[in-house]
């Protein structure tokens, strides 16, 4: 072939090339954006004080263990609320509280706060912390890993239909 052939051939491969990839990524920004949250929240203020707390619940909740890195399992029961929002949230605290059992220990410090939690209607929960979960957390890469899993997995097993944990501190 000619070289001036090539090189036609070539652009416009190039050109097709660049259109699909806007095309894919103008599409994905535009999925994106389309969270919307499928569950209202009541402030957390009001969910603490407020509501009424009418639903027993088994739970299944995740702590640190003697044995580290690992993580162990122990239940409880807790009264809630009946939304799904509520019942994250009432789990998400009961972590926060710690492990009745010796054996155990909290992998979140305990005067860490829930800021916000909302969950889109594509089963993603966002839990906002405030500050304390890394300003007052022990350190070390596996007690910060242990930290995440356990309140990923602890959503996760208690709650099918959440599809995915974001974690956010500070709104960030």
């Amino acid at each position: 072939m000619r070289p001036k052939l090539l090189l036609i051939l070539f652009a416009l491969i190039l050109i097709a090339t660049i259109s699909v990839s806007l095309i894919l990524y103008f599409n994905y920004k535009k999925q994106a954006v389309q969270h919307q949250i499928v569950y209202e929240t009541p402030a957390i203020e009001t969910i603490r004080n407020s509501m009424p707390k009418t639903t027993a619940m088994n739970i299944k909740l995740l702590f640190g263990s003697d044995e580290r890195p690992v993580l162990m399992l122990e239940e409880r029961q807790i009264t809630t609320g009946e939304k799904l929002p509520e019942q994250c949230y009432d789990t998400i605290m009961e972590l926060i509280k710690g492990p009745a059992s010796e054996k155990l220990y909290p992998t979140i410090p305990q005067d860490t706060k829930v800021n916000s939690l909302f969950i889109t209607e594509q089963g993603s929960v966002f839990i906002d912390f405030s500050n304390e979960i890394v300003t007052n957390h022990t350190g070390g890469t596996d007690e910060e890993l242990l930290t995440v899993y356990s309140i990923v997995n602890t959503i996760m097993m208690n709650f099918p239909q959440i599809k995915k944990v974001q974690i956010l501190i500070n709104e960030r």
